[in-house]
């Protein structure tokens, strides 16, 4: 009767073992078969979500048949708890066990973000809120609304924001792309003054960045940026007018339409330096490193004017006899560009 029942427990031992064997199996078997992934996807998990509305949400987007059989196979292996927070892509060929594994190693996606020298603040908060990548926070608030959510309230927000690639995690917000850019900014900033050429008739970093933001503005190629802030200093000193295009666009706003007018140098605005002599009261544009280095190491030359080519370089000139026979060689006779009242009241300019 004993050797019965060990027998029969022997038996349902092994019906059970196999039982369980082919269940693991049958489970293994679906976990390692392609997802149902035609082009790339994306998740977003958040901190503290459950393995099951991962799952859930997977299912709803047709990417995962079995959910349960997912999270019991997580389980299983002791990594219901282990999935980290972020991005993930789920492309063709990926199979459920590929995702989880993924998942398990945190191998989220990451993205970039790029600021563009030159572009002015707005520029730069339309871009941030177009990003699909960023958590955003800022949509609707004014430009003032914006600098004092980043503590810098009564501050502008021209220029004060350094231009990079900055690489960032799924769930990043808008605001911290901003607070990273401007301590970078603050950072590079200072650390260019520190290090810059003696005898410079700047009185501060303020001024140094306005500067800075005017050649960045005037200046295509890295080449011609020392020699554009040379001018500007050889300017400043002989109590000139800047008179440079960039300072009247961002003066116009909105209302330049890619050609500046006769009337429109004479606009009323303290940014206009046309009207007014020195620097304008702020910075115009994001300022990359290059304008940066370039305005507080200018070269030492005796020019006073430039004028476009008409392939982004310019020609710089001593006099105004050398300076009128440039504008007449590459604007009035070359036609590279539209001929405007700028170039007469530049030639003029004293």
């Amino acid at each position: 009767m004993k050797a019965k029942f060990i027998l029969i427990s022997l038996i349902s031992l092994i019906g059970a073992g196999s039982f369980f064997t082919g269940a693991y199996l049958s489970v293994r078997t679906v976990q390692f078969q392609p997802l149902s992934v035609q082009k790339k996807e994306r998740i977003r998990i958040r901190p503290g979500e459950s393995l099951n509305a991962i799952a859930y949400a997977l299912h709803q987007k047709k990417i995962l048949n079995y959910p349960k059989l997912w999270v019991f196979w997580a389980w299983l292996h002791g990594q219901s708890r282990l999935i980290q927070a972020g991005d993930y892509a789920i492309i063709s060929g990926m199979s459920a066990e590929d995702l989880l594994t993924k998942m398990v190693a945190g191998e989220v996606l990451q993205y970039d973000f790029t600021i563009i020298p030159g572009w002015t603040f707005q520029q730069l908060l339309t871009a941030l809120h177009k990003d699909p990548n960023l958590e955003h926070e800022l949509q609707g608030l004014a430009a003032a609304q914006v600098m004092e959510k980043l503590g810098l309230a009564g501050q502008d927000g021209q220029g004060q924001f350094f231009p990079e690639t900055y690489r960032f995690l799924g769930q990043t917000r808008d605001i911290d792309i901003l607070k990273r850019a401007h301590q970078l900014l603050v950072k590079n900033l200072a650390k260019a003054w520190r290090y810059r050429a003696v005898a410079l008739p700047l009185k501060n970093l303020q001024e140094a960045l306005i500067l800075a933001s005017l050649v960045e503005r005037e200046g295509k190629f890295n080449r011609e940026r020392s020699l554009i802030a040379s001018v500007f200093y050889n300017r400043l000193e002989k109590n000139m007018r800047l008179q440079t295009d960039p300072s009247v666009i961002f003066a116009m706003g909105d209302k330049y339409q890619g050609k500046i007018t006769r009337r429109d140098l004479r606009i009323d605005s303290p940014y206009n330096t046309y009207r007014y002599k020195g620097l304008p009261p702020g910075p115009i544009a994001m300022v990359s490193e290059a304008s940066l280095h370039a305005t507080l190491h200018p070269l030492n030359t005796p020019y006073l004017y430039f004028v476009a080519r008409g392939d982004g370089s310019h020609v710089f000139s001593k006099t105004l006899k050398e300076h009128n026979q440039a504008v007449k060689r590459y604007i009035l006779d070359a036609h590279t560009r539209p001929f405007t009242w700028r170039d007469l009241l530049l030639a003029k300019s004293a």
